[in-house]
């Protein structure tokens, strides 16, 4: 060989060589920095998003996806899944796994990702896309490369949130959307998302958005939705072409044209069903009676069953097909209620909303789909409006449940689109109530008889009871008292299912109660409720949130044999704070008699975390005052 191309050979070589090292040191475990492993189970170390929109209809999506697991608990984030449907195709891809020290161990390519059509859902044209990484020792590394091919319509763009999962962290990531010069498009990310970097390229306009070093989010009591504390981005096109239907989701208004575009011509409601309801609700007194006796026959004559095809995931079934299958969506549910209602000359408005617990999820100023998963019905009446669930009409007809009272929606109105808020419940009527009786019996078995009554939200906290067998009742109801080895008896549940619906327990409770120590006996003052405080004292992170407020009341008689005398009682609690308030009282009713009258508020807010001193010794305070003993003494 000759000399100089030689040392040009050798030359080279070295340079691979060291770019090879690199790359294998970059995924090292030991070049990952000690506060990005920290309460970790596993690590990002690149999130590389690419996706160029090259018209309404088509675009391709670039993904580089590199992680470090650390242990068996971060071994799901190593698993490759994506969504394909008629819009969307994994197109390629391939995978290499590595040591801890970076060294290539396996190459997967496509061959090797599997596909299913399998879905809960009765309709839908999802195919899940995925790979089981199988970890050949922890720690490891895995790096995935693949695109993803959209056509036929593109609503949005893919969405950014590297960290989708607690106790993972991110070294780095980055999102790069390329769209033709001069395109309009949407975007909103949370406080944790940059402002992007802008630049003209080849006749694109690209927007870049970078993030380096994000620690885990550690689950906490009582914090802010995950959506609150990881980066969220959400990007769109101004204007879209989404399965030949065009529109825009610039404005409240733009959504409710499109849906309203969409909705149009599905009203077509048989004959026969309209004489039908028609004929149910002759003898109705008033508009709310008839909509109430045609929510019931909705509940009666359907069934929900979820359809996700195309535009489908946003276009209602027609009113004629639900009536025919006998069952629908929240889409073709809702609007089939809308068609009956509107046969019987009352107007509704088809309602876009998101059913969680996350009340901040759909803000007037960014009008994102992907921030809505459900569709309710609104009736407004001349002195009332009403708020229904199609999708379960086991909820209380005028009952606004927990999961979407109070939130943001959309109401598609003629013309247009509204936002509005729902309603929502004070805190002190999401009331659970106990009325006890106990009669103590030191050498046998204490005999309790209990009433316990809960409203509304607390309602709902036990509705899955009415479902359960009598066995599962009775374990259930067990399980929430604080007593060992208590045997219940004599369970009877009754539901009222009004606007203000509550669900009423009566039980009988028999077991030792209390303990002994020489000639005392220390009788707890309340065992039905929780007497421990699950908070860490310090090194809070996040802010404090109550999504849901509610008010509990304890009165319990106590009844003494004779041959005791009262050593000790409780002194009274009365606390009142920012979070809620507590208050207690221990006192007599003649000689053998103990009435303890307590209740607790929780309001529902959210509180800086220089704040959680004081909310951790409210907390406190809480649990210590349901801990409480009563000392008798024996004469």
């Amino acid at each position: 060989m000759n000399k100089k191309i030689f040392v040009l050979f050798i030359f080279l070589m070295i340079c691979l060589l060291s770019y090879a090292s690199k790359e294998r040191a970059d995924l090292a475990f030991s070049s990952i920095p000690e506060s990005l492993t920290k309460d970790a189970f596993a690590v990002v170390r690149n999130h590389v998003i690419d996706f160029e929109y090259t018209s309404p209809l088509k675009g391709i999506e670039k993904n580089l996806k590199e992680f470090t697991i650390l242990s068996e608990k971060g071994l799901e984030n190593a698993h490759f899944s994506v969504y394909g449907d008629k819009f969307r195709k994994l197109k390629k891809f391939s995978a290499t796994m590595y040591d801890k020290d970076g060294n290539e161990l396996k190459k997967f390519k496509i061959s090797d990702v599997k596909s299913t059509e399998w879905s809960s859902e009765l309709a839908t044209d999802n195919l899940l896309y995925y790979f089981e990484c199988q970890a050949p020792a922890f720690p490891f590394s895995i790096s995935y490369e693949y695109e993803i091919e959209w056509s036929k319509g593109i609503l949005n763009f893919p969405v950014f949130a590297p960290q989708f999962n607690s106790d993972l962290s991110v070294q780095k990531a980055s999102y790069t959307l390329k769209v033709p010069a001069g395109t309009e498009i949407l975007f909103e990310g949370n406080s944790f998302i940059p402002t992007p970097e802008k630049k003209n390229e080849n006749g694109f306009d690209v927007l870049q958005w970078k993030l380096y070093d994000l620690k885990p989010v550690t689950e906490e009591p009582y914090s802010p939705d995950v959506e609150e504390l990881i980066p969220l981005l959400y990007t769109m096109p101004k204007t879209f072409t989404f399965d030949g239907q065009d529109g825009s989701f610039e404005t409240i208004n733009n959504i409710g044209e499109f849906q309203n575009k969409l909705n149009d011509t599905r009203n077509n409601l048989p004959e026969d069903v309209k004489q039908k309801i028609i004929d149910l609700t002759r003898n109705a007194k008033s508009n709310k009676e008839k909509v109430k006796i045609l929510y019931d026959f909705l509940g009666q004559t359907t069934r929900y069953e979820s359809i996700q095809l195309g535009i489908g995931g946003f276009q209602p079934a027609t009113s004629g097909e639900v009536s025919k299958m006998a069952f629908g969506d929240c889409k073709g549910l809702s609007f089939y209620l809308k068609s009956m209602l509107e046969a019987v000359g009352i107007e509704s408005d088809y309602t876009i909303i998101r059913s969680d617990l996350n009340t901040k999820t759909l803000q007037k100023n960014f009008t994102s789909y992907l921030r809505t998963n459900h569709i309710i019905l609104r009736v407004p009446l001349t002195n009332d409006t009403l708020w229904l669930e199609c999708t379960n009409t086991k909820v209380p007809f005028g009952y606004v449940h927990e999961n979407i009272s109070g939130h943001n929606a959309i109401a598609a109105v003629p013309g247009g689109g509204e936002f509005v808020k729902l309603p929502d419940y004070p805190d002190k009527e999401n009331l659970s109530e106990n009325e006890v009786t106990i009669t103590f019996d030191p050498s046998a078995e204490t005999r309790i008889k209990v009433k316990n009554t809960n409203h509304l939200k607390k309602y709902e906290d036990v509705l899955g009871l009415t479902t359960l067998k009598s066995n599962e009742q009775i374990d259930h109801v067990r399980r929430n008292i604080n007593l060992q080895n208590a045997s219940v008896s004599q369970l009877k549940i009754e539901e009222d299912k009004s606007e203000k619906p509550s669900i009423n327990l009566e039980y009988n409770v028999t077991s030792a109660y209390g303990t002994k120590t020489g000639n005392r006996y220390f009788v707890p003052i309340n065992i039905f409720r929780n007497n421990k405080n699950s908070l860490a004292k310090t090194n809070r992170k996040y802010d404090i949130v109550i999504s849901n407020g509610w008010q509990q009341t304890d009165n319990i008689k106590i009844i003494l044999p004779e041959g005791y005398e009262i050593e000790y009682l409780p002194k009274p609690v009365v606390i009142d704070s920012p979070f809620g308030a507590i208050e207690s009282e221990v006192k007599t009713d003649g000689e053998n008699t103990i009435l303890i009258n307590q209740r607790l508020l929780m309001k529902s807010g959210s509180w800086d975390v220089k704040t959680y001193d004081d909310f951790y010794n409210f907390m406190n305070k809480i649990a210590s005052t349901y801990k409480e003993d009563i000392v008798l003494k024996k004469i």
